[in-house]
């Protein structure tokens, strides 16, 4: 379910066991520019023993030599006001579908935003060169956006840090982590019968997109035969086997109750002093799992279990806080010191290593009560994610607490947007191409535009229309041609915009993903925006945030401009060539569930 926004006017420590790839910097000046080759390819990829045939983003350098070919893609490493020029070739096979490289999270200018309402699919055999600069620090990921279930779940997705100018002097002071502990780790997760990736439904694996469809044509009343199918239910659920950097997680031991000696082959495994400050940079890649992450010391004994969260999806927070728990009178249903992480979203955490040389520490997750987490309640419980094994008694940190600073420790802090005033939505050109005031909902009743050909029920949707034509085009120029939705905003460049993402759905948590924008969280109320149920005490920029039913999310977004750099392609796909010093902001961007 989408909606569109029209707009007008070394963190891979050497230490780890299984390291992420960084990608190729091929650039000549390469501070200032990240220059490198990403080519989407099939590949065959041992899983937990099982040779499984995936989908990858390569790091492809034209002069060879370039990061092996596996889940996830290569870490992409830049600086805010980094240029980033990405050659993206399709390589796959069977592919219809097509493939993009969209940048999640990252406020680049509309044409590299690798959606079908900003540019053509890619087909196999075509390229694409993606160039923007990247203005905001923080963890973002990167996937393909063209009908994206088949793709994402099949492996293609990627990890992306943005560090801004703080980071050095933080990790100096000790504020923040050292470099060698600080573990990037990208959660994910898969499903595969005999080698091939997708889920079963009755005995047959299926694609995401396969399920997808089904699904469509049922609503439709256009699958004749398929009474018996299980609708649409084992296309949300999450995938059977759990990747952490591309690995699952296991702990083989020498076994000693409660004091496990893990030998080599552990994975992923992490080596980390006493009483240190230890940050997990943590991505949530999966299609439907929702991550509860807690900490666990060796036979549940005592240490500081608390996972502090300082910042994530727009960079480090102003001080450290504790999610979780009932904060001013709201009930967060998952418990204080832990951390959720939706799909689609990141989380930047730190904890503090209160453990004696030799205790492994076990990142562990589990399920999540429904309502509102109806995907991940059938999960395992303390299913593991990583381990951290205390080798030695180094020099300590200062032990973290909620309320320690982080930017604040610089005398930095994060831009309040509640100071400025807002702007209204503009109207649409004609009322059937938009709203006006600025709330959008999550439904899911039959959807009004059920007998049309522009939008088809494929599920939930927004305000009544599942706008599907903006999952994916047809190439040869045909992005411009995609319809405009009943549900779009309108707005000019440059304002700030107050609005509201109601989930009216009766039991099913939505993550609200905006494109091209960081948004400021600033209130939870009721859906109907009758009663207020909290106020964010603190500043942060987001591009993703689960939303519980039966409640709305208020937040705030600057419509900053950015300069456009012309993207190019050769094959199929079509550019406007456009290259300017402002006007990048100007477009459509998609908002959507993820």
């Amino acid at each position: 379910m989408s909606v569109v926004l029209v707009l007008a006017g070394d963190l891979a420590p050497a230490i780890a066991a299984n390291p992420l790839r960084k990608v190729t910097n091929v650039s000549l000046s390469p501070t200032l520019t990240n220059e490198f080759y990403l080519t989407a390819t099939n590949i065959t990829t041992s899983i937990n023993g099982t040779n499984v045939k995936v989908l990858v983003y390569m790091d492809d350098p034209p002069a060879g030599g370039g990061a092996p070919p596996g889940i996830p893609g290569p870490l992409i490493e830049a600086t805010v006001g980094q240029t980033i020029i990405c050659h993206f070739k399709n390589k796959l096979t069977n592919n219809i579908e097509g493939a993009t490289v969209h940048w999640h999270g990252i406020e680049l200018d509309n044409d590299s935003d690798g959606t079908a309402v900003t540019q053509d699919t890619i087909f196999n055999g075509h390229t694409y060169v993606y160039k923007f600069i990247v203005p905001r620090a923080g963890l973002f990921w990167y996937h393909s956006h063209m009908i994206p279930g088949t793709t994402t779940f099949g492996g293609m997705y990627g990890p992306i840090i943005v560090r801004d100018s703080y980071e050095t002097s933080l990790i100096a002071s000790n504020i923040l982590a050292s470099t060698n502990n600080t573990f990037p780790l990208v959660l994910s997760d898969i499903s595969f019968t005999n080698g091939v990736v997708g889920k079963v439904v009755n005995g047959t694996n299926y694609s995401l997109n396969s399920l997808i469809q089904i699904c469509e044509n049922i609503s439709l009343g256009e699958a004749p035969g398929m009474a018996n199918f299980t609708w649409c239910g084992p296309a949300g659920r999450p995938g059977d086997v759990v990747l952490v950097n591309g690995v699952v997680p296991k702990l083989v031991s020498n076994f000693i109750p409660c004091f496990p000696t893990p030998t080599t082959n552990s994975t992923p495994i992490f080596y980390i002093g006493r009483n240190q400050r230890i940050r997990l940079q943590l991505f949530n890649a999966s299609i439907s799992r929702d991550f509860y992450l807690s900490l666990r010391y060796p036979c549940g004994g005592p240490g500081n279990t608390n996972l502090y969260h300082i910042g994530g999806q727009g960079g480090l927070l102003d001080y450290a806080v504790l999610d979780g728990g009932v904060q001013s009178g709201y009930d967060f249903r998952y418990n204080k010191g832990n951390i959720v992480i939706g799909t689609g979203m990141r989380s930047d955490v730190m904890f503090y290593s209160s453990a004696n040389v030799g205790d492994v520490i076990r990142l562990l997750g589990n399920p999540l009560p429904t309502p509102p987490w109806s995907l991940s309640v059938s999960l395992p419980t303390d299913y593991p994610i990583a381990f951290f094994v205390v080798t030695n008694a180094a020099s300590t940190n200062a032990p973290l607490v909620a309320g320690s600073p982080i930017l604040a420790a610089v005398g930095a802090f994060t831009e309040n947007l509640q100071l400025l005033n807002t702007n209204a939505l503009i109207a649409p050109p004609l009322p059937s191409y938009g709203i006006k005031n600025g709330l959008i909902t999550f439904e899911n009743d039959t959807p009004s535009n059920a007998n049309t050909n522009d939008y088809t029920p494929t599920g939930p949707t927004i305000g009544g229309y599942a706008a599907t034509p903006l999952d994916g085009n047809s190439g040869y120029g045909s992005w411009p041609d995609v319809p405009h939705p009943p549900t779009a905003l309108w707005a000019r460049i440059g304002g700030v915009l107050q609005l509201a993402i109601a989930n009216n759905t009766s039991q099913s948590m939505h993550p609200y993903h905006l494109h091209g924008f960081s948004m400021q969280p600033v209130s939870i109320y009721t859906s109907n925006l009758q009663t207020n149920l909290y106020n964010f005490p603190y500043n942060q920029f987001v591009d993703t945030y689960e939303i519980y039913p039966g409640q709305a999310l208020v937040f705030r977004i600057k419509l900053e401009d950015r300069p456009i750099f012309a993207d190019t392609a050769t094959g199929g796909p079509v550019t406007t060539g456009v290259s300017a010093a402002t006007g990048g902001g100007i477009g459509r961007w998609l908002m959507h569930c993820h």
